[in-house]
């Protein structure tokens, strides 16, 4: 997948759901990403491709989150080896 390619080596990725606080009962929106990088202690808000909640279920946004950290591991992995 080509979310992958974007990991940063050390970096964690999860999932963070969007929900519309203008309506009422804040209704779900979507579903996007939250980065942790290297030495930082919270996670912080990205975008993807400009959209901060670019899936619309879970499931796929899952699988992004697990490719990006997979990514992020190997990338951190072969770091380590140079």
């Amino acid at each position: 997948m080509e979310i992958a390619k974007h990991a940063k080596p050390g970096a964690r990725y999860r999932v963070t759901p969007w929900n519309d606080i203008s309506k009422p009962g804040a209704p779900l929106v979507g579903y996007g990403l939250s980065e942790k990088k290297p030495g930082e202690r919270l996670y912080k808000l990205i975008a993807w491709k400009g959209e901060i909640h670019p899936w619309k279920t879970l499931a796929t946004a899952r699988e992004a989150v697990k490719l990006l950290n997979e990514a992020s591991d190997r990338a951190l992995q072969k770091e380590k080896q140079s």
